[in-house]
């Protein structure tokens, strides 16, 4: 058991609700929802999640916000073109002590259910994934990628055979990373031309061109096809690395040739400043890097692993 799962569990047994992988859900008031948790600035905080039909009066909101601290934040989801839905998402100022926890959570899901009730609003009522009424099958709520929503089985069965089949896909490219790591090298080269232009060619250092190299370094394992697991940022990372100092030894190298001098010798001197440039360039990389990484998380964050 993860650590998301076991604090999934925990909160689940504190609350008296139920706990499913990471996500813990209940039913209160006829209300059905489910608690996540997300990352807020620096921390991590369990949000309440409700799929719902329509939104609160502005005049219930500003009550809600007033006497008890309830900020919502709605999110519209186009199910079917037809068939929409409103994602209620209330992050959880959660007390320290437990006792607090509880009184503070049974206080709130009340006062949110009954004013929900108060305004005719429901959950939706037909299928979460595919929107409509089917004669032959009844729809139950379970949860599906941390909602708790009314679903028909075999949607839920088709959606993972989906995912499932995405899986495999991607197992079988892992054939590729030889290609991926090749090009992801020559990406990187690609990349770092715009600084070679730069330095050799004017004399000027820009250090924003080297974060080119990973972001370049990336897009070239993305063209081999190979997974876009965690490895694939290391792997952009380093071809980046590796490339920048090279350029970056080469030119020390020629200037090493023009004065007699060593290569150690270039680098040591202070005037020549090869040692800063070398130590700006990889820190251009990394910001390159960080790039890379924010794409492949995103890219990544709606997949199921196994």
């Amino acid at each position: 058991m993860g650590l998301k799962e076991n604090a999934a569990l925990k909160l689940s047994v504190l609350l008296n609700l139920k706990a499913e992988g990471a996500t813990v859900y209940g039913e209160v008031n006829d209300y059905h929802f489910s608690i996540n948790q997300i990352p807020y600035g620096n921390a991590t905080v369990w949000q309440l999640t409700m799929l719902l039909d329509k939104t609160l009066s502005t005049d219930t909101q500003t009550n809600l916000k007033k006497t008890h601290k309830i900020n919502i934040q709605y999110t519209a989801l186009d199910i079917t073109p037809t068939y929409q839905a409103v994602a209620y998402n209330i992050v959880l100022n959660m007390p320290m002590s437990k006792e607090k926890q509880v009184n503070y959570f049974n206080n709130l899901i009340t006062t949110l259910t009954n004013m929900l009730a108060n305004e005719g609003i429901s959950n939706i009522e037909n299928c979460g994934l595919c929107g409509v009424t089917k004669e032959d099958e009844d729809v139950e709520y379970a949860v599906y990628k941390g909602l708790y929503i009314k679903l028909h089985k075999s949607c839920i069965e088709a959606a993972y055979e989906e995912q499932r089949r995405e899986i495999e896909k991607e197992n079988k490219n892992i054939k590729r990373l030889p290609i991926s790591i090749i090009l992801a090298f020559l990406g990187a080269v690609v990349g770092i031309i715009p600084s070679v232009i730069s330095i050799f060619g004017f004399g000027w250092l820009f250090g924003i061109l080297f974060a080119i190299c990973p972001i370049a370094s990336f897009f070239g394992y993305k063209l081999g096809k190979a997974p876009l697991r965690w490895y694939a940022t290391l792997i952009a990372a380093v071809c980046s690395l590796i490339v920048t100092a090279l350029v970056i030894i080469l030119f020390g190298l020629l200037v090493a040739a023009a004065a007699n001098a060593t290569l150690q010798e270039v680098f040591a001197d202070s005037e020549l400043g090869l040692g800063a440039l070398l130590g700006q360039a990889l820190l251009f990389d990394i910001v390159g890097i960080a790039c890379a990484f924010g794409y492949i998380s995103k890219t990544r964050s709606g997949k199921v692993s196994k």
